[in-house]
């Protein structure tokens, strides 16, 4: 059994893309995309820095959650909303290094809903490297009573 692995993205971080397409499977719970690296971090020492490339798998992550969510034809999240939501994620699990010259492919599913929040999965990699995996808790915290 591995060990749980909790990481807290401060509120009101903005991911640094916006996925062109999402391809939507099933509105509001299945979903995904092919995501470029920036093209200003070609030749970059970015790629030299394992925690920025991390921040960056696990922001484009949310970005794609989000337009998931933002699917739902019942109660679908407001973009605009996204940048100010709380995000926990948990079980991560980071596999291979990223190629900067190949698109990274993003799979979301929301496991379950309640109220504010969604919990859900995601697997990132890129053609047969596994890049990434975890679950991802999303939105409004209750407060604290």
């Amino acid at each position: 059994m591995k060990p749980d692995i909790h990481e807290t993205v401060p509120p009101g971080r903005i991911p640094p893309f916006q996925p062109q397409a999402v391809t939507i499977e099933t509105p509001g719970y299945h979903g995904s995309t092919a995501v470029n690296p920036p093209q200003d971090w070609a030749g970059s020492t970015v790629w030299t820095n394992p925690e920025t490339i991390r921040q960056w798998v696990l922001d484009s992550v949310v970005q794609v959650m989000g337009a998931v969510l933002a699917s739902d034809l019942r109660d679908p999240l407001s973009l605009d909303a996204l940048p100010g939501l709380s995000r926990e994620f948990e079980e991560l699990e980071f596999k291979a290094a990223l190629n900067p010259a190949q698109p990274m492919r993003i799979v979301v599913r929301v496991q379950s809903r309640y109220q504010a929040l969604c919990r859900g999965v995601f697997v990132a990699y890129q053609n047969t490297a596994f890049i990434a995996a975890g679950k991802l808790l999303l939105g409004q915290q209750p407060p604290p009573q």
